[in-house]
């Protein structure tokens, strides 16, 4: 994963973030950068903590990057080699915040991680305006004010990380807190003297990440699926501007990638059926609007096939809506089908926009389905409810349901159907041709959990006996006992199958996703079953062989495209 961020007009920071740690090593298994700022002028690039004889050559943790007293500095998170030294006084090593300038790479400790992981904000002047500890052996994670420990403003009794600052609040001194105690995530504004539990200002569900004033650091809004602009600010005024934004582009999805205080001026990314991605310069003042790039330049209007929005029933009257993309120039009837249910309730949702994977399968001849099942995002607490339980059940009857009314107005043939997904989709899929029955020519699933009991007897083992989390995903699944959950497992009914399968997975030993993929094959196997295997590389040997992301994007979209014209021609 890499990320940009600059300090001012000269400096530029790259981020490229790497997993280390764990396992019999004393530093804990967590994300970590390696930092690097490229001064622009000269075109010099330096490392942060390179060649240190105090702190380990790894960033682990960025708080953000300030311009104080005219310097420009970074709040990063470093491991000093003197806590790699003491390695029978703790049981693992946590980074301590350092301020670095970005000019000399000089740095300074200017904090030291608690009992466990701790997450540090910074305010604007340098200062720490609250971080986080963890007490393992009474296993409390408390937030506090400032930099010490005198001013405790909400603990919890839960597993480490349960709870975690995200940035100031609204206000100057208050802080916004990512609270995962009750197995949903909750955003809470905490400040001094201010209720005891905080302010709940958006759950996770709806809301996927904050933004703020470019100057002041304080929350401004977030971003959120279906809104307009995909944001919703907190004043009134600047969501005006937002929303005066997205109807500078009809019919299209505008999301807002960059913006000046008081959003003056923004950066806004449009896609849209007929738009492969743009980004436009867009001025308040001014009342204009310009483009100032492509993201994919080679993908014309004419390449793209039509995506509309299909509303639809469940067989138990549930209204329920789909994505559907039809091929260029299409006459609209009569369609092989690829339905592409996405990865998960609770999680996310597909809506008509550019999907460039409907759009490779639409250019070879495909109708493509996405339906928002019952549990989609942005449909309300009641929609979402209705999902609760019905894993295997209504979830998989939702997406069958949407074949069906296509099929029945005409628009594909039934009996050309493969289902595709990954994650959640990838249950879905392999469910799909297994505890249903004749409704599929062939499934793909990536990354999917087929043995439901296994599963969760590994996440009862993983909460640590943090029932709520349990109970959570137990409210989501339905029935635990065993029996209703081996009933709703792909893998426990591979003889049951009726169509072939591909399953995709990485090539990594012992991982939880693609040890369920390996069973998956060794059930159908085992049920003399028609079924193939692509292996993704590990993340590792993809670097060290110099494989791009692009690359194996590519490959695998190859892999899947090739499984379904062997096995459902689209003509």
């Amino acid at each position: 994963m890499v990320r940009v961020a600059w300090a001012g007009d000269d400096k530029l920071l790259l981020q490229t973030q790497s997993v280390a740690g764990g396992g019999f090593t004393i530093v804990a298994r967590q994300a970590f950068y390696s930092v690097l700022v490229i001064d622009v002028p000269t075109k010099s690039v330096k490392a942060v903590f390179k060649g240190s004889n105090s702190v380990l050559d790894a960033v682990f943790g960025w708080f953000g990057v300030f311009k104080i007293d005219g310097r420009w500095v970074a709040f990063l998170g470093g491991v000093p080699l003197e806590k790699l030294q003491q390695r029978g006084q703790a049981p693992a090593v946590y980074p301590d915040l350092y301020r670095v300038d970005l000019d000399t790479l000089t740095y300074e400790r200017v904090a030291r991680a608690g009992g466990g992981r701790t997450f540090w904000v910074i305010s604007p002047d340098g200062s720490i305006a609250g971080h986080s500890d963890y007490d393992f052996k009474g296993k409390v994670q408390t937030i506090y004010a400032g930099d010490g420990t005198s001013r405790p403003l909400l603990s919890r009794q839960t597993t480490e990380g349960k709870l975690s600052p995200d940035g100031l609040g609204r206000t100057p001194g208050s802080l916004l807190v990512a609270d995962r105690t009750s197995g949903e995530e909750l955003a809470r504004e905490l400040r001094p003297g201010g209720p005891q539990d905080g302010e709940v200002l958006y759950t996770g569900v709806e809301a996927e990440r904050t933004l703020r004033d470019p100057l002041t650091r304080l929350l401004v809004g977030v971003t959120e699926r279906g809104a307009p602009g995909g944001v919703r600010m907190i004043d009134p005024e600047l969501q005006k501007r937002v929303i005066a934004t997205a109807k500078a582009f009809p019919g299209a999805q505008t999301e807002l990638t960059a913006y000046s205080a008081g959003l003056v001026r923004m950066v806004a990314y449009t896609e849209s059926p007929t738009d492969s991605g743009t980004y436009w310069l867009v001025d308040i003042d001014k009342k204009s609007a310009r483009p100032i790039g492509s993201a994919r330049p080679t993908i014309k209007a004419e390449d793209l096939g039509p995506v509309s929005l299909l509303s639809y029933k469940a067989s138990d009257g549930q209204a329920l809506d789909a994505v559907l993309t039809l091929p260029p120039k299409s006459s609209g009837r009569n369609l092989a089908l690829v339905v592409m249910p996405h990865d998960g309730p609770f999680r996310s949702r597909d809506e008509p926009r550019l999907d460039l994977r409907a759009q490779a399968f639409a250019s070879r001849g495909y109708a493509v389905l996405q339906p928002n099942y019952r549990g989609t995002l942005g449909y309300g607490e009641a929609f979402r409810k209705a999902a609760e339980g019905e894993v295997g059940r209504k979830l998989q009857t939702d997406i069958s349901d949407a074949v069906g009314t296509l099929a029945s107005s005409g628009v594909v043939d039934p009996k050309r159907v493969c289902i595709v997904g990954e994650g959640y989709g990838a249950y879905a899929a392999l469910a799909g041709v297994t505890l249903q029955k004749g409704v599929y020519r062939c499934a793909i699933g990536r990354q999917g959990v087929y043995d439901l009991a296994t599963f969760d007897a590994t996440v009862r083992s993983l909460a640590a006996g943090d029932l709520r989390f349990v109970n959570a995903r137990r409210a989501r699944m339905g029935p635990v006992d065993g029996e209703d959950l081996k009933s709703i497992s792909p893998a426990l009914r591979a003889e049951q199958a009726d169509a072939p399968v591909l399953l995709i997975r990485e090539d990594v030993e012992g991982e939880d996703l693609s040890g369920q993929s390996r069973k998956m094959e060794r059930e159908l196997r085992g049920a003399g079953k028609a079924v193939e295997v692509f292996v993704e590389p590990d993340p590792k040997a993809r670097d060290q062989q110099g494989h791009s992301d692009e690359d194996r994007a590519k490959a695998l979209l190859a892999a899947t495209v090739a499984f379904v014209e062997k096995n459902n021609p689209p003509n």
